[in-house]
């Protein structure tokens, strides 16, 4: 569609390699050194409509490079550590089980795109179900849950801004 999905920029930025648009114009492809984390799944579709998801390979695999790079990455590719490596994964992975659920995955997938009109009353409503449902994905794990909120379409100034001796953010996934 020509969308950058929310959740897109933050792994690019994480994995800070080389990256570039797909030759279809429809993905990106972050080229690194690295390991794929240990029984990591290759393939994984939020959507199959859509065809968003990711995909990882170390090996066996080939591919097509646009040579058409993302600005703000880095022009060479790099090495990135087996931690960052198994933090992305564990974060798409997450994902991508919360976004398959047949009674509310669809949902929310639109919610993480940050589309919350119609279903909640308002966008701090809203904020409210995700971090829900991320408490319960994540296993309570705040820091994956922020990070996770950032890279959302819900992500708003709001997020940062002071409530007394926290933020709006902090308070909201307590």
């Amino acid at each position: 569609s020509g969308e950058v999905y929310s959740w897109a920029p933050s792994i690019i930025q994480r994995l800070n390699s080389y990256t570039e648009k797909s030759p279809s114009g429809t993905g990106y492809h972050v080229l690194l050194r690295g390991k794929k984390p240990h029984g990591s799944k290759c393939n994984m579709r939020f959507d199959p409509i859509m065809r968003e998801g990711f995909e990882f390979y170390e090996s066996g695999r080939f591919f097509t490079v646009s040579g058409q790079h993302i600005a703000g990455s880095p022009l060479e590719i790099r090495e990135v550590s087996d931690d960052v490596m198994a933090g992305v994964y564990a974060d798409l992975l997450m994902l991508y089980r919360m976004f398959k659920v047949k009674a509310s995955g669809a949902k929310m997938l639109r919610l993480y795109h940050g589309e919350w009109q119609g279903d909640y009353g308002s966008q701090s409503e809203a904020d409210l179900a995700l971090c829900g449902q991320l408490a319960f994905w994540t296993s309570r794990n705040r820091e994956q849950m922020d990070r996770l909120f950032r890279s959302s379409g819900l992500m708003r100034e709001k997020w940062d801004s002071a409530r007394g001796e926290s933020t709006y953010g902090a308070n909201t996934i307590t």
